[in-house]
């Protein structure tokens, strides 16, 4: 990854988890959207398919995985999808700061 590479993908982390944090209070504050598995699913689905395309084109290298190891998977990414629903919940209800407070608690 190179010298460059960590800070330049630390940079591209922070700039999309802030973008996905606003574009989120946005649709959920001002528009009314009231679907927040709809939109975890529709995020997903954005970020399996770039992962994807950015493996195909040699960006990035995904490891495979097998039936198994999903298997295993499954609990802990039952969580992880509770929890990121409950916390598109609480975004609407909180302004960015506060919810960015108590979600990293």
């Amino acid at each position: 990854m190179g010298v460059i590479g960590g800070p330049l993908a630390a940079l591209a982390y922070a700039l999309v988890s802030v973008a996905m944090t606003l574009l989120n209070k946005h649709l959920l504050s001002t528009w009314n959207f009231s679907f927040e598995c709809s939109l975890v699913a529709a995020q997903t689905a954005v970020s399996a398919t770039s992962l994807m395309l950015a493996n195909s084109v040699g960006l990035i290298t995904v490891k495979s995985f097998g039936r198994k190891t999903a298997i295993h998977a499954i609990p802990m990414v039952g969580c992880f999808v509770i929890y990121v629903v409950s916390g598109l919940s609480s975004l609407r209800h909180f302004d960015v700061p506060t919810w960015t407070a108590f979600r990293r608690q």
